[in-house]
């Protein structure tokens, strides 16, 4: 009988094919939203669950080597004030794979695409509210942040590049390192 920690080791070494798939999949899809979307100077990120910190992650990528307001939240929170921001074309990164926040996720994609969001969805599940779909793999529940993140931060850099902006340089960061 294999144990727990064989099985934890075995869904994290299976991660590194399942991420290659996620760049090979949709490369080309990114770059295309960063040419189409590089004007746009706000984006929602909305995400349920252990999603939410990668629609966090996503926003904060994005306004640190893109200079643009991005914004990561949980997909519940739109209706506290942000619908009021959406106007057509605004960019919603809805993170939802198909675990138990996919529905709720989707519903809150669909109040924002009722007010004219251009949704991206991130998801292994295709859905025909999304105006742009970054395909997942289907991975374990666990493992999903870790796969969705990669398309977020390859977003994020070829946005910034459509912009104008270095990714290696952003402005006003500096790395943080310990001297002894």
């Amino acid at each position: 009988m294999v144990n727990s920690f064989d099985e934890a080791a075995a869904k994290l070494t299976s991660l590194n094919g399942e991420i290659t798939k996620v760049l090979d999949w949709n490369k080309n899809e990114l770059v295309k939203l960063s040419e189409k979307l590089k004007d746009k100077n706000d984006f929602y990120y909305i995400a349920r669950g252990i999603n939410f910190a990668i629609a966090s992650e996503g926003a904060l990528k994005l306004k640190e080597i893109s200079y643009v307001h991005a914004e990561g939240m949980p997909a519940g929170e739109l209706k506290h004030g942000t619908l009021a921001l959406i106007e057509p074309g605004t960019p919603v990164v809805v993170v939802c794979p198909a675990d138990y926040t996919f529905s709720e996720t989707l519903s809150n994609a669909m109040e924002a695409k009722s007010r004219g969001a251009y949704i991206i969805g991130v998801s292994d599940k295709e859905s025909d509210i999304y105006d742009s779909w970054i395909k997942l793999p289907e991975v374990d529940e666990l493992l999903y942040p870790m796969v969705a993140v990669v398309p977020l931060q390859l977003l994020a850099y070829y946005f910034s590049i459509n912009r104008g902006c270095d990714p290696d340089k952003p402005r006003n960061l500096a790395k943080s390192v310990t001297v002894k």
